[in-house]
């Protein structure tokens, strides 16, 4: 093999990569109402991408989408931000993401849970929460923030988050929930 001959990278390219990626990933929204961008893991709930992975995965292209540069002034990327926040809101009410529900194992809530509430919290801090969506955004934050809090590796122990085990913390799912837990107290909720 021969290196790859190298490239110069400047402000005009790291530009125009940016904006590629954005234009790519409005494409590949979808999902009822083109709402989603799914994680695809090779993890399935009945056939199906879990919840978990289907909220996990739209918030944090929604945050991509949110942190480019130009968001305020592309009608494009907000609409398919509301739509993520929609969905992202709407998917406190699925089952699969009680955490009242969780019995242990591989079970991948944590994720919607981690990744949904610092969606929310980022919207509400850049003023981008649709007004249509006031009312459900701080209900699901709520839910999320609860969630997370019964989620968190059993007392006594290290602590943490996990979706692969209920006994030990995972740093790469505990480090984000610790992102979106800072974002939320950042935010003014209370988060212990």
């Amino acid at each position: 093999a021969t290196p790859a001959e190298k490239v110069k990278v400047d402000d005009r390219t790291i530009d125009l990569a940016v904006k590629r990626s954005v234009d790519l990933l409005l494409t590949m929204q979808e999902g009822l109402e083109n709402s989603e961008w799914p994680y695809e893991g090779v993890y399935r709930v009945g056939g199906q991408i879990p919840v978990g992975y289907r909220v996990g995965g739209t918030a944090i292209v929604a945050m991509s989408l949110l942190e480019a540069p130009g968001y305020a002034e592309d009608g494009r990327r907000r609409a398919a931000v509301e739509r993520a926040a929609k969905f992202v809101c709407g998917a406190i009410e699925h089952p699969l993401m009680s955490p009242d529900t969780y019995q242990g194992g591989y079970d991948v809530r944590v994720w919607g849970h981690i990744y949904g509430l610092h969606l929310l919290v980022e919207l509400k801090k850049r003023g981008a929460i649709p007004k249509p969506l006031a009312e459900p955004a701080e209900r699901a934050i709520a839910y999320y923030l609860q969630g997370l809090k019964k989620l968190e590796i059993t007392p006594g122990t290290p602590g943490g988050w996990n979706y692969a085990s209920e006994k030990t913390a995972a740093p790469f799912v505990t480090g984000p929930a610790l992102m979106a837990l800072f974002a939320a107290r950042a935010q003014g909720y209370a988060v212990d």
